[in-house]
């Protein structure tokens, strides 16, 4: 089965995404395990207070959680684009590629 450009680049993509997340996972784990911790430190008297909050009332308003949430899926979309702009490149080469190319070049004799 042939597939068309547009499907063969988002299964590469797919493909990627999960081969390269898999791979840096256990190579990087032991520093994003401290980001983490840090990250969780940092939140701490936010979770703290909606903790105080839920333990006084019987409801907790969510509304604050609201920063929490963007936080992670900030993370996630910057992952992702990261990965996508990985392979769907542009075609031939830049114009930083040309320069750099025409500026090695000899400069010819006559």
């Amino acid at each position: 089965m042939t597939m068309t450009p547009g499907l063969r680049k988002f299964v590469l993509t797919a493909h990627v995404t999960c081969s390269v997340g898999w791979l840096g996972a256990v190579v990087a784990y032991f520093l994003l395990t401290v980001f983490a911790t840090i990250i969780l430190l940092l939140h701490m008297p936010t979770v703290s207070y909606f903790a105080g909050v839920a333990a006084e009332t019987d409801s907790v308003s969510l509304g604050g959680l609201r920063g929490e949430l963007l936080h992670a899926g900030g993370g996630l979309r910057v992952l992702l684009v990261a990965t996508t702009l990985a392979v769907y490149k542009p075609r031939g080469m830049t114009r930083y590629g040309w320069r750099k190319q025409y500026e090695e070049r000899p400069l010819s004799q006559p």
